[in-house]
């Protein structure tokens, strides 16, 4: 295929998140003129749109963070996005890599203690060793080594036995990385061979903190602000779907889409020089918000049918070539992908007290993230350094936390954590936080907690065969793929840098410009340390 000529190219960009919004500056690096990239979110609903911001709220009637993905700026494909963009029109100079460095830094020195990250039969432990018997090491080692094919669509559980998944190792792994015993081994195996070499840095990061909760005003704000200031065409934010694609006979090249928003209908032609860069599915789709006397509506999560607005397209892609992956794998497994997250804000400083009193934990200490291992939920909660929000009053403090087993029944609570209302997780919250019963009182009676359900917070971890994830782009073709079910060997997918790398190989495999550096490992060290 010849090269395409830059100023001759019109390139649309469909689907949204941060994948979408890398690919659109990366493209403007190869000489792209703004005008000619066009952004189109994919939005089902007004409601959808807000609620697929990573923060929002207030204090009265309470925040909502929905702490997904892990925002890990120390990737080299997130630092090499962050230093093209600017971090404030008032500051041209200065790019927000440099800015959020300087919060890394603050939080850094504000921090300098070994922080608690799991509490377990009433005791601290900071997981500086695990507990890994002669026989999982082993295994452990033996994953890393063999080749990932091998490992086909088996799970995580049929490669170790129950103990495993009892030892601490696994308590901090899994609640790291949100990894199940259900997912897919290649998903563990790519964890441990990017991530074992610095399993302690990651345990003392601030990958859970501050930035992790404002990521929407942190980086996807002077995202879209740097775009609109490149004069980048972004479409109106409104109910939006694509309704027909048009291959040529190849079933690789796109010729013509349609897409529908509000009443109206688009049809757009490309040409030799176009291209189109696609995020076939949103991991955001569906999420339900409970309040602190109500829970999530949870009832119509379960999407398998391909005319589903927040999955038609990669049902459209699919049908048009084996080649463009395999939706339904993902997409009817929400009680494998389910993640159920909640948000104190927390209007008495009784919690954080008592909090820091048994944790020794201070707000934004290490990691910010400590497990209650005698949770059935297996609850994690997160209390970053304060305030989290600009308007976050002085006397206001806002915490966030996940349940990784929230399909159990509570210890306090007997249903499943999504069925569970505000009020309900934080009262199971206090009481594994050994909280007396008075105080518990006066935190219920003056916090506000929002549970989160995200069916698909995990999906591009479930099993899977060769296939079902697509290329991020078919040889010959004018359409390229990226997002969390886009398949990038060797990368695990539960990540923003799995996201932006996939946007850079977007571009690069379009534009026929280098690929994106990718740092190298040597394998065998890493195998050296689990045995030792």
């Amino acid at each position: 295929m010849s090269s395409r000529d830059p100023q001759q190219s019109q390139c649309w960009i469909i689907g949204g998140g941060v994948a979408c919004l890398a690919a659109a500056v990366h493209l403007l690096e190869t000489g792209i003129p703004g005008p000619n990239i066009h952004f189109i979110e994919i939005i089902s609903s007004e409601r959808d749109k807000q609620q697929r911001l990573s923060s929002f709220g207030n204090a009265v009637d309470g925040y909502s963070i929905h702490a997904g993905l892990q925002p890990d700026f120390h990737g080299q494909c997130m630092r090499d996005l962050l230093r093209l963009v600017p971090s404030d029109p008032a500051h041209p100079r200065e790019s927000l890599y440099e800015t959020l460095q300087t919060e890394w830094r603050q939080a850094e020195t504000s921090s300098s203690q070994t922080p608690t990250r799991l509490l377990q039969h009433g005791q601290r432990s900071h997981l500086h060793h695990f507990d890994l018997k002669l026989q999982d090491r082993l295994d452990l080692a033996r994953i890393m080594m063999v080749a990932e094919d091998s490992l086909a669509d088996q799970s995580i559980r049929q490669l170790f036995d129950s103990r495993f998944f009892a030892s601490t190792f696994w308590i901090f792994w899994s609640t790291t990385f949100a990894l199940q015993p259900w997912h897919s081994a290649k998903e563990l195996r790519r964890h441990l061979c990017k991530h074992l070499p610095d399993i302690q840095e990651i345990n003392d990061s601030q990958i859970f903190g501050r930035l992790q909760m404002r990521f929407f005003d942190a980086v996807v704000r002077p995202l879209r602000r740097y775009l609109a200031a490149r004069q980048v065409d972004f479409w109106p934010e409104a109910a939006t779907h694509v309704s027909r694609l048009v291959m040529d006979n190849s079933h690789v090249v796109l010729t013509q889409l349609e897409i529908s928003q509000a009443k109206e209908t688009t049809t757009i032609s490309l040409g030799p020089h176009d291209v189109c860069i696609l995020n076939p599915g949103p991991i955001a789709s569906t999420v339900a918000l409970g309040s602190h006397f109500a829970r999530p509506d949870v009832h119509q999560q379960t999407i398998s049918r391909p005319d589903s607005r927040d999955w038609s397209l990669w049902y459209l892609l699919a049908a048009e070539s084996p080649r463009f992956g395999n939706p339904a794998n993902f997409i009817g497994r929400v009680g494998e992908s389910r993640l159920v997250t909640f948000t104190v804000t927390l209007r008495s400083p009784l919690f954080l007290q008592h909090y820091v009193a048994l944790t020794g934990n201070q707000p934004g200490a290490g990691g910010a993230m400590c497990t209650l291992g005698d949770s059935r939920w297996c609850l994690s909660v997160n209390v970053p350094r304060q305030p989290v929000f600009d308007d976050q009053p002085a006397n206001v403090q806002v915490i966030w936390g996940y349940g990784l087993n929230a399909q159990e029944e509570g210890t306090l609570v007997h249903k499943g954590m999504a069925e569970c209302t505000g009020e309900e997780i934080l009262s199971e919250l206090l009481v594994h936080l050994q909280v007396p019963s008075d105080a518990q009182q006066e935190i219920l009676a003056s916090s506000v907690c929002v549970p989160c359900v995200m069916p698909y917070a995990t999906a591009a971890m479930l099993t899977r065969v060769k296939g079902d994830r697509p290329d991020t782009l078919v040889p010959g073709g004018n359409v390229a793929l990226v997002g969390q079910f886009v398949e990038l060997p060797d990368e695990p997918a539960f990540s923003m840098e799995y996201n932006v790398r996939g946007a850079q190989l977007a571009v690069s495999q379009l534009m026929q410009t280098p690929a994106p550096r990718k740092a190298m490992r040597n394998r065998l060290f890493d195998v050296f340390d689990i045995l030792a």
